[in-house]
């Protein structure tokens, strides 16, 4: 029988073989969509160039290799894009950007939801250094598996590492939120409001508090 680290490792084996055969599928599918066309006209241009010589064959290799080469060249610009375009929606998060967990988003759409906790548990364990694991494990625990209070120790863990008192504010304040515990949803809203107060996110947590301190007046 396998004990249980055998099954985390072949676990995870299995996450990382789905996401590399994920991103296989993507590299094919760019060198067909783009070799294709470039092969039917390179090819055409080499018979008007050269003719039925031998020297045509040159031209289709041609176009495999320039294939490969744009390809790459728009992967790679792709990928650049999609890292720019997280760290730039990191300030409104407050969450920084670390890598997309494809394998396990996909888990989540599949309905698996203790296996993709299972699988953001062992990135956590992997790398204490990787933060952004926290979130979803905390989201995942709060939306589908019913464990508010599970999802707040996560947010409250990921904000001590990050040493940020601010850390995952939004989170906290939509988990409180979600679960009507009005004094912790007032003391973050209360923190975020005293740290940014001419920010439009501190004056929008400063009206916030003050309509849930009426509401608790007039109680």
């Amino acid at each position: 029988m396998e004990g249980n680290g055998g099954r985390a490792r072949v676990q995870w084996l299995s996450f990382g073989m789905s996401r590399d055969s994920a991103e296989r599928a993507v590299r094919i599918k760019a060198y067909v969509l783009l070799g294709v066309p470039l092969m039917i006209i390179v090819t055409a241009a080499g018979f008007r160039a050269v003719g039925a010589s031998p020297l045509v064959l040159l031209f289709p290799a041609g176009a495999v290799v320039g294939t490969i080469i744009i390809a790459e060249a728009i992967l790679a610009s792709g990928d650049r894009a999609g890292r720019l375009a997280a760290r730039l929606l990191e300030g409104a998060t407050g969450v920084p950007y670390e890598q997309a967990y494809s394998a396990e988003e996909a888990l989540v759409a599949q309905g698996r939801y203790e296996a993709a906790a299972a699988a953001y548990r062992a990135h956590i364990d992997a790398d204490p250094r990787r933060l952004l694991p926290l979130v979803r494990l905390a989201d995942l625990t709060l939306r589908h598996l019913g464990d508010p209070i599970e999802a707040e120790r996560l947010l409250l863990e990921y904000r001590r590492r990050a040493g940020d008192p601010l850390a995952v504010s939004n989170q906290l304040i939509d988990l409180y939120r979600r679960t009507g515990n009005r004094g912790r949803l007032m003391a973050e809203l209360s923190r975020l409001s005293a740290h940014h107060p001419g920010s439009a996110a501190g004056r929008a947590a400063r009206k916030e508090l003050h309509s849930l301190k009426g509401d608790f007046e007039s109680s």
